[in-house]
Order: structure tokens, then sequence, then C-alpha cells
């Protein structure tokens, strides 16, 4: 009984941690400390504290591991 306790009080906190960073970026959002912003590649909303979104993780990421996979292609495809 006391496992129940106990796992449902690491559910309560988990779920009141999530709440109170969920206010805080809110509350951020609200007074224009951060906005959320589509990426020009991919179209992820993404949050920024400037005008200009150039390449979100994910494209910076897709585009790291697929430059480098285009020049192993094209060097193993070479004559």
């Amino acid at each position: 009984m006391i496992v129940l306790e106990v796992v449902g009080a690491l559910v309560i906190l988990a779920l009141l941690a999530v709440a109170t960073w969920m206010a805080i970026v809110g509350l951020e959002g609200v007074l224009g400390a951060i906005r959320l912003q589509r990426c020009r590649t991919c179209g992820h909303l993404v949050p920024s504290s400037s005008d200009d979104v150039s390449a979100c993780g994910f494209c910076r990421v897709d585009h790291a591991l697929h430059a480098h996979l285009a020049h192993v292609r094209v060097h193993h495809h070479s004559p």
C-alpha cells in the first residue's frame, strides 16, 4: 500500500512541476519575452526571442546528417 502512495505522490509532483513550467512559459509568452515562430524550412514551431528563425533544431540536425551522407554517397558513386 505504501508503494501505491509513493507512486501517486511522484505522479502528483511530476504533474505539479509540468504545470509550473507551463505557467512560467505561458507568462513569458504573454509578456512578449518568448514568441513561437515557424521554421522557414520545415514549419515546426520554435520558441524565439528574435524576429529571425533561420532553422530549428530538427532542420539543423537533419541537414547535418544528410549533408554528411550525401558527401559519402557522391564520393562512393564517383568514378
